[in-house]
This record gives C-alpha cells, structure tokens and sequence, in this order.
C-alpha cells in the first residue's frame, strides 16, 4: 500500500525590518520583522507563552537554542509557513520544549539544519506538544518525544509532516506510550554509521513504559532500519501499536529487539541492500523479550520475510486459542534472498513460532515448509507451527442485475466486501459464456441483442490471488424495434473525458443517410439525455433538430432541477431518430 503523503509550500518571505533575537522572549513574533535573527539561546519562561505567526523566518547566527519552559505555539499556514534554519546552513541548537502545562503547537513550520549531539529540531522533554503540517530536513535527529522524567509522560503527536535528510533517527520516542506518529513520510534517514532507525523506540527505565501508536506513516529508503524497538535491558513490556504503514526499501523493516506489539494491516516490502548479508529481514525479531502479533500484513520482496533469533518467538496466526485477535492472515510472499533462496521465516531462535491461517507462496504445506528454516532443519531451532488458510474465498459480484432501456441492455452490480490479502484487479463480463470484455466499472451496456431471444449474462471478479465464481442474471430481450424510416447512414458518440470531475463537453456525430426521399438535405431529431444506472432520467441535454456534422453539449454534473448529482457512474444515451448510442460516463468529486 503506497502512502499519498501532504506536500506542503513553503514560501520565504520578502525581508523588511530584520530583528536580532536572544534571552528572555515572550508576546509575539510576526513576519513584518522578518528576518528574526537569533544571536543567543532563547528561553521562553515558564508561566509565559511566545506565538510565532505565520511568515516568520527564524535564522540562527550560531549553534544557539530555544528552550520553552512555557509555552510555543507556532502557527504557520500552507501557504505562509514559519521557516527556523541555520546561517548558510550553520548548525543550531532548535526547540526544546519543557513546559508541564498547557500544550505546544507547530504547524505547517519547516526546521533545518541541528546537528549537534544533544540537539535535535524539537525535543520535547515529557511537555505536551503537537506538530502537524510540518517539514524536518538536514538533521542529525529530528524529533524526540521523552517521557523519561516522568511516570506519566503527556500527550506528544506529530500528524501529516514530513522527515528528511537526517544522519541518525527522524523520530525517536524514549519512555513514552503516549505518543502518536500518524500519516507522516520519514525517508533518507540514518544515514551515518551507526545503526539507528527511521523511528526509533528506546526504554531506559525500568518501571517505564514505550508502547506509542505509530499509525499510516511511509517509511522508505533509509539507510539502516525503518523501525527499531530496543529495550537493551530487557525491561518492561515495549509494545507499540503499529498499524496501517508502508515499510520499504530500507535495510531491514521492523527489528524488534526484546519488543512485541501489534503489527495489522501493514505493507512491509523490499527491505534489502544487494551484497549485504545482514540486510534484508521485512521483519526480525531478537531477544527473549521480542514476541510481536502480526495480523493482515503483506510481507513481500525481502531477503527473508522474518529473521527470528536469541530466544525470540512472534505469533504470525493462532488459530487454536479462541482470540479473533490474532488470525494470522498475512500475505508472506515472494521473499527471495540474493542468491536465490525462498525464505519465509528463518528462525534460528530456540523457541516455537505460531503462523497458522496465512497467505504463503504456495498453498502447498510441503513447498511452504520449504521456505521455512526451523527445528526441522536444525534440533536447536525452534519449530514454526505454520499451514496455510483452510481455503480463501473469492467474493462474487454483488446483485447483478440487468435491465432493458430501448435498445440496450444494462448489467449493474455492487463491489464485494473484501479483506487482505485479497485485491481487487478487474471484472470479467460474459454473454451465453463467451467472454466479451474485461472492466473496472459495475455497470455494462450490451448492445446488438435481438428481440426476444433470451440470454444469460454473467460477472466474475478478478483478485490477485485468484477469480470467483460467477454470477449469473438471465433475461429475454424485449428492447425497442428498429421502424423502417429515414434514418441517419451513422450514429456515434465521440470520446469525452472520462471519468470527470464538475463538467464534460461531450460531442457526438450524425452522418446523412443520402437516401432521404426529398434529395433534400433535412435536419434529423435529436435526444441526448443523461440517466442514472436504474434507468432513470436525470438531465435532459439536447432535444430538437440538427443537421449532420459534429455536435457537443456541456453537462455541468446536474439534475433537471440544477441540483448537483452525486459521484458515480450514469448513462448518456443519444437518440437520432430511431437509431441509438450509449455510453457510460463517471462522475467523480
């Protein structure tokens, strides 16, 4: 699942009265005085609040910090940002945010260039904060929530910002279960030498907690982990929730080092780096203190789906234990190391893994267990206790139904409720068994029936991993016949954008037939109307007499009453004369 991750503008703006900034600051910053010059550390005082308004633009003179005691609310727009970074890329020291009331905001701001080894471009120090709409480039660490000073550290967020460009951790989370990272893009991060993660998670505290949510995020092309829990010490539980992410191209995905958690509905895929034999797990799991649950992930394209070792076990899918919690259905695919090897799991760990009720290269248990390395090929692993799903179905098409409109035929029916792993690809549309046409749409115009011949017209549906059964609809066709009178030689509805969003120009032609009685070159009747898929008028566009030619027409997307339609797919049916053209046309808002 690639994530759509906001883009945000940041605009610099145009320099005035520059203001030289240091010590004791409260009130307000805004952007007439731009550029604010930081010349020394800030301290914002504990009680006081200092607002950053939209436009400002921050620059440091020296590796110089500001430190909230109190309150910093920053307030950037999408189109007029709040910008802090260093002189010509100088380091500085960013925010520190301590206050233990009220609560910190920054939004749609862009910090760069911290480097130092305490420094990052917000630390939040167990102070309340949210960040959203936001921008961390060039750092050595970016943003750190820790909550190591306190039993109950407060809420920190950060929401749809952006991580770049950063020597060692975009996030780090010390200490903290009550942090949030949601819907946020951290690439080209741990960049340097050592091993550290796009996010990481560190408990240092033995009475402590760090379980955050880290939800809907695209993890992608860092240089070490995206994700590393480490809980050096063995400690209390880590177990974050982590949910709905795209986790690619980075040297290893998730590595838990004595973590666990719950890991649902993520896309962990083509974690590698060629030549590197301690590259390439989606995820590993190390540690007698790892033992995560993973439930509807794809884990496809690593060197090996999981890397399991040093007393480590994870729960891949229980079905005998009476939870729905844990029902497996992953989809472990396609796990190829570079020398060629399918590898599932390799667990070289002494304990037993549980990955029942999945999705595997093969619904073979004898070729499964073949990606498997465990206790069946070493006595001193543990074994994998794994097979595949009992049997995966293929939802069919919903309600298929066809109607008869004139001279046509129209085939509608609804998506089927579907789950992961199962994707839905296409929809394959037959006629008295003969496979006429492949289509996204749910709905289909038959034309060239003959009256009163009966037909049977089917709908299966196209997954990933397979194809359904189909539904079947049969009918009589009883459509209009074609009156022996002076028609047009050739009818037709020329292409129009499709789908379309608030209106289309749709343009149709009209070829004279030559025949008519009088020789004389006469205007024919014309109809062009838009209609829901029960058939049901709409919008009437075009209903009087034309010439033969190129006609066109705009539909603005509304009722016969001016009333805006909904998205969705809808008929436009052209009449000249006796003879007629359908097409479908989509709406979308």
């Amino acid at each position: 699942m690639k994530k759509n991750i906001l883009l945000l503008l940041f605009l610099v703006p145009i320099a005035l009265v520059a203001i030289e900034i240091s010590g004791v600051q409260s009130g307000s910053w805004d952007a007439v005085n731009n550029p604010h010059l930081l010349i020394g550390d800030v301290t914002v005082p504990d009680g006081e609040e200092l607002l950053v308004n939209q436009g400002v633009e921050v620059i440091a003179q020296g590796n110089y910090k500001i430190t909230a005691e109190g309150i910093i609310l920053i307030q950037g727009t999408v189109t007029d940002s709040v910008i802090f970074y260093g002189n010509n890329g100088l380091y500085w020291g960013g925010l520190r945010l301590e206050s233990t009331t009220g609560c910190n905001l920054v939004n749609y701001c862009r910090i760069s260039n911290t480097n130092d080894d305490n420094n990052y471009a917000v630390h939040s120090v167990a102070s309340a904060v949210l960040i959203e709409n936001s921008v961390f480039n060039d750092h050595k660490k970016a943003v750190a929530f820790s909550g190591i000073s306190t039993d109950l550290p407060p809420s920190m967020e950060i929401r749809k910002s952006g991580i770049y460009n950063c020597e060692q951790n975009g996030i780090l989370i010390t200490d903290n279960s009550n942090a949030v990272v949601d819907s946020c893009e951290i690439t080209l991060c741990g960049l340097g030498t050592q091993y550290r993660g796009a996010i990481q998670l560190a408990l240092q505290t033995a009475n402590h907690n760090c379980s955050p949510q880290i939800s809907n995020n695209w993890i992608h092309h860092n240089g070490k982990q995206g994700i590393i829990m480490g809980n050096l010490f063995n400690y209390s539980e880590m177990s974050p929730d982590f949910i709905n992410n795209v986790v690619e191209f980075n040297l290893t995905g998730v590595y838990l080092f004595n973590a666990g958690g719950i890991y649902r509905d993520n896309r962990i895929l083509n974690n590698y780096e060629l030549g590197n034999t301690n590259s390439g797990a989606g995820v590993m799991l190390w540690g007698s203190g790892a033992d995560g649950t993973f439930t509807g992930n794809e884990i496809s394209g690593n060197f090996t789906g999981f890397y399991l070792g040093d007393g480590a076990t994870a729960n891949l899918g229980n079905i005998w234990n009476g939870s729905d919690l844990d029902d497996g259905m992953n989809y472990i695919h396609d796990n190829v190391d570079q020398s060629g090897n399918l590898y599932s799991i390799y667990n070289i760990s002494d304990q037993d893994v549980m990955a029942q009720n999945n999705i595997w290269d093969s619904f073979d248990p004898a070729e499964i267990a073949e990606t498997i390395i465990d206790g069946q090929d070493n006595p001193g692993y543990g074994n994998v206790n794994f097979q595949p799903m009992a049997e995966l179905e293929f939802p069919e098409a919903v309600g298929l139904a066809c109607e008869i409109m004139d001279d046509i035929a129209v085939l509608s029916w609804g998506e089927p409720d579907i789950s992961f792993p199962l994707i839905l690809d296409n929809y394959a549309i037959y006629l008295d068994d003969d496979l006429i046409e492949e289509s996204i749409d749910t709905l289909y115009v038959l034309e060239g029936l003959i009256n009163g011949q009966t037909y049977e017209a089917g709908v299966a549906v196209i997954y990933n991993l397979g194809i359904s059964a189909m539904a079947m609809v049969e009918f009589v066709y009883t459509g209009a016949a074609i009156i022996d009178q002076e028609i047009p030689a050739a009818v037709a509805l020329l292409s129009f954008p499709n789908p379309f969003q608030h209106q289309v120009e749709i343009s149709y032609r009209i070829v004279d037939a030559g025949h008519k009685l009088s020789g004389d070159r006469s205007d024919y009747s014309v109809k062009l109307g838009i209609y829901n898929v029960k058939g049901q008028l709409v919008k009437i566009l075009v209903k009087e007499s034309e010439p033969s030619g190129i006609h066109g027409v705009v539909w603005d997307g509304r009722d016969l009453k001016g009333v805006p339609v909904a998205s969705g797919n809808y008929l436009c049916r052209l009449n000249v004369g006796d003879r007629q053209f359908c097409r479908r046309i989509c709406l979308i808002k």
